[in-house]
């Protein structure tokens, strides 16, 4: 085709970008998580050695089943893309279609170049799928390597989250000390996985730090409340 549509940033590097947007996400869900966890079982136990052990088992645990939830996920949205009918493509075509448009007309290219654009769209299937794949806009049917990527990179993410928030149970003994450096060590910790999450994302960072940190602390403290209740007295 003799037009072009605008160049972007290489397939690979699109791909990396949706990967590390994953692994950021996950991080942050596996802080929150530990924290809550183990923020659940400084009621029950007060050695902090015996709240780490059973942190640890807990934290691969929980990598394993985000990393089978992912894989599995990953291979239904195959599924479906496969089943899809005649007239589902078409409304597919077409509304991805017209988020093209509105993506041309978001970079002020100007009308000419935006109906040139739909032209050239309309007469090029495969460039058109290219070019949204590259603005991680995919259209294809991911590769099987790339649900494999996936499923690691999350659970990769589960378990580099869950290390963290077992931090502040390593350096004392007694659960009460380690109750506090918890809070001190992951509220921050969530505040800056939601800021990374929130820049990767394209959304508001500092509220994005904010909701996360707000979200984890809910979670430890409706954990902590629920522990009271199976407290020996």
């Amino acid at each position: 085709m003799q037009e072009q549509l605008p160049k972007v940033k290489d397939k690979n590097l699109s791909k990396i970008h949706i990967y590390t947007k994953q692994y950021i996400a996950g991080i942050g869900d596996g802080i929150a998580l530990i924290f809550a966890f183990c923020f659940s079982l400084s009621v029950l136990y007060s050695e902090s050695k015996l709240v780490f052990n059973i942190g640890s088992i807990a934290a691969m645990l929980m990598s394993v089943i985000i990393g089978i939830g992912g894989y599995f996920a990953a291979k239904s949205r195959q599924r479906d893309l496969i089943k899809k009918t005649p007239e589902q493509e078409k409304a597919i075509y077409d509304a991805e279609l017209s988020k093209t448009i509105q993506l041309f007309k978001k970079l002020d290219l100007g009308k000419d170049l935006q109906e040139l654009a739909a032209e050239v769209i309309a007469s090029d299937e495969k460039e058109w799928k290219n070019y949204l794949e590259q603005q991680q806009q995919p259209t294809e049917q991911p590769e099987a390597r790339q649900v494999y990527k996936s499923m690691l990179v999350g659970t990769l993410a589960s378990v580099t989250g869950s290390v963290i928030g077992l931090i502040p149970w390593v350096f004392t003994h007694q659960t009460s000390t380690a109750f506090i450096y918890s809070q001190a060590f992951c509220l921050p910790m969530l505040f800056i996985a939601g800021f990374l999450k929130s820049k990767v994302n394209g959304e508001p960072i500092w509220w994005g730090g904010i909701r996360q940190l707000l979200l984890g602390a809910a979670l430890a403290w409706v954990g902590f409340l629920i522990a009271k209740i199976f407290e020996q007295p």
